[in-house]
């Protein structure tokens, strides 16, 4: 592997090219001359192949938005590395909010903790929910600051719903749930659910097994077996579980599509 000029202090030396992070890198500033940079950003620095020297181009980081959906990015949570997939660039369709312009949305691929989806069996919001007002904020609290501090508003439809009447409003969030229709899983005719989304890019040609169990912020309107309940996905299909149930969640957020990744994956 070819290795980068750099300097730590005064200290000048040659490293490997996926380990410069942190030092000052050589790189062309015009046809004729060239200068110390800090930011990994892309361009042409000056590499050792062996004993020959030349310039050559280094993609450092690419921009969010860039990346093919289904894409893996690595943000910290509790300072440890977590794994999120691109699943949408821009507005899902016409119908959301401008909020969403300009962002991709991310969900964390893997999620080891369970929750409930709401802490009693009885009517409420999804706004109200123990999973937004206490679960979510917990986990909002613990990304990477840097990455936190970019998370961008969006407006996205909540759903609530009283003994069998089921609905959505517009309402702001920083972190959500996907919905199950965001999900493209199919709902029995036989149960009522609010209309809190449609379907994000990814889920277009990819079914959601990859998050089976994992809970959706979409509620069930009561119809059926269980009285208070909220969906979660198995596939394509959805399936309702008492909202007093522990199950997985996979927290989402919109962060902007010129944000940098950087060659290892991390979300800059």
């Amino acid at each position: 592997m070819a290795s980068i000029l750099c300097k730590s202090g005064s200290v000048l030396g040659w490293r490997d090219e996926d380990n410069t992070s942190g030092l000052y890198k050589f790189k062309k500033d015009s046809a004729t001359s060239g200068g110390w940079h800090l930011n990994q950003d892309s361009g042409t620095y000056l590499f050792k192949d062996g004993n020959n020297l030349g310039w050559r181009y280094k993609a450092f980081s690419v921009q969010l938005g860039s990346m093919a959906l289904g894409s893996l990015v690595k943000i910290k949570v509790n300072n440890i590395d977590k794994s999120f997939m691109v699943v949408q660039h821009g507005r899902p369709s016409p119908s959301y909010d401008a909020s969403f312009d300009g962002g991709t949305i991310l969900i964390q691929r893997v999620m080891q903790e369970t929750a409930q989806w709401h802490s009693s069996m009885q009517a409420i919001t999804y706004w109200g929910s123990t999973m937004n007002t206490v679960t979510l904020p917990t986990y909002f609290n613990a990304i990477d600051p840097v990455v936190r501090n970019k998370i961008m508003s969006v407006r996205i439809m909540a759903g609530y719903f009283t003994g069998n009447n089921t609905g959505a409003q517009l309402m702001w969030f920083d972190i959500f749930l996907p919905s199950i229709l965001e999900f493209n899983c199919t709902i029995p005719t036989t149960i009522n659910h609010p209309n809190d989304g449609e379907a994000w890019n990814y889920f277009k040609t990819n079914d959601a097994s990859m998050f089976y169990g994992c809970w959706s912020r979409t509620p069930n309107g009561g119809s059926g077996t269980v009285q208070y309940g909220a969906f979660y996905p198995t596939g394509n299909t959805a399936v309702v579980s008492a909202i007093n149930s522990s199950h997985y969640y996979c927290p989402a957020f919109v962060i902007p599509q010129t944000t940098l990744v950087d060659a290892n994956g991390y979300v800059l």
